[in-house]
Formats: structure tokens, sequence, C-alpha cells
């Protein structure tokens, strides 16, 4: 696993930024992955991420409430594993009005309720909500929602499938 990078926010919006910041910076220490649509996806699915949770874990505020988000990449798979935990509420997906309930899998993940999502219908165009988690199954090639009351964590992963590009195998390309 590479080096892992931990941020922690205060739960306000203006401080999304401030991920998508260390979020890029960290990305773009990976040869070529700047140069990529999948860069500028994560980047924005991230930060649709932080906005979320922060609209809906916090939808009341709570004082001294923080955003967590943890990025490592694996270097013997090439994964990108990020996971963003919160202090807020929770909720059950299956209960949810969006996506459909057949759009998740509940599943245990170390001896934890989780739910996988599988994938999302797209949103009705008219809408002005209801695509972060659309976007999220779109880009990653997993993601997991942990609940648990006041420790709810979103675990996304994606494979970065590296392909040389040059005989010296320094341009790399990502899938």
């Amino acid at each position: 696993m590479s080096e892992l990078v931990e941020l922690t926010i205060p739960a306000k919006h203006r401080y999304t930024e401030v991920v998508r910041a260390c979020l890029q910076a960290f990305l773009e220490q990976i040869p070529g992955m700047a140069e990529t649509d999948t860069f500028h996806f994560l980047l924005f699915v991230v930060h649709e991420a932080c906005t979320n949770v922060i609209q809906h874990a916090y939808d009341k505020g709570l004082k001294g409430a923080t955003v967590t988000v943890k990025t490592a990449v694996d270097e013997q798979t090439g994964q990108l594993v990020i996971e963003l935990r919160d202090g807020g509420h929770s909720f059950d997906p299956l209960l949810a009005d969006w996506p459909p309930p057949s759009s998740w899998q509940k599943e245990t993940h170390n001896h934890q309720i989780a739910y996988r999502l599988l994938s999302v219908p797209e949103p009705d165009p008219l809408w002005e909500t209801s695509r972060g988690l659309y976007f999220m199954a779109q880009v990653f090639d997993e993601v997991l929602y942990l609940p648990e009351e006041g420790n709810n964590r979103w675990i996304m992963m994606k494979e970065l499938d590296l392909v040389a590009a040059s005989e010296s195998g320094k341009t790399i390309l990502w899938s």
C-alpha cells in the first residue's frame, strides 16, 4: 500500500475545496494520471460525496462535526481506495427514496453491516438532486457504505489499470 494520506475537515461546504486540492495533489503524484478523464471524474465524485455527507449526515449541523478523507493506492494491485468517515446520522439505503433498493446489496464487512452499491439508474434530468450515488457507481468499481450512528464510512475503490505507453515504462495511462 502506498502512503496513506488522511485529511480531516470541518463539516462545512467551504472546506470541500480543501479535500479536492489534497486529492488532486495526491493523484498528480501518479505518473500520467492528471492527463486522464478518470483524474477529473475522481475529483468531481469525491467532492460530490463530501458535499452529500455534509448535507445529509449533518443535515441539522453538529458543533464540531468533521469529515475525514483517507486516500491510498495499493502499489501491488493498482487499486485506489478512498474512504470518507463522518460522525453524523446514518441511514438505511434500502429504505431511502433514491436510489431504488435494488441498487444495493446488504452484506457483512469486517463484522459490520455494509451496503454495496451495485448500480444506480440514471436520475431524471429534471431532478435538481440525486446524482451523487449515480456518479459514484459510474466512476468507482466498488462502493461500500458502512452505517453506524456517529461513525459512518463510505469506501470507494477504483482499479487503476496500468498500461505502459512507452518502452521506458515512464509514461503510464490509467483506465
